[in-house]
């Protein structure tokens, strides 16, 4: 089971934690695969000043804007970081578009697979 932290400073962990794992749980039942793929990394979920990767913490970074977007698409963040891990410890990992791009891509499935919004889906 993933480490989820909170911060006070960014979000408090009694709103964060609930939430992400209400998105954990989303991607269980219906994005299992991908969910896998998260649970394999064993890394930790923690509300941040920026959203991102932190792979020295081997740590996904939740800043506050991510966090209250829907749970679909804070899912698919979540998905969209794990990403950057397994380029990075597969040696594939290049800062920017091709990074960027291809991480993208995934997480476009899994919100097809979520059944986002539409507007999710094309954004």
């Amino acid at each position: 089971m993933a480490r989820i932290e909170g911060n006070p400073a960014y979000i408090p962990a009694k709103d964060f934690v609930p939430k992400i794992e209400r998105c954990l749980k989303l991607l269980r039942s219906k994005a299992g695969a991908y969910s896998t793929w998260f649970d394999a990394y064993a890394l930790k979920i923690r509300a941040a000043a920026r959203s991102g990767a932190n792979f020295d913490d081997k740590a996904i970074d939740i800043a506050k804007p991510t966090f209250d977007a829907s749970y679909t698409w804070l899912a698919s963040v979540i998905i969209h970081e794990t990403i950057h891990f397994w380029q990075y410890r597969s040696g594939k990992y290049q800062a920017g578009q091709v990074a960027e791009s291809e991480a993208n891509r995934y997480q476009l499935g899994v919100l097809q697979l979520l059944g986002a919004p539409k507007s999710e889906i094309t954004y």
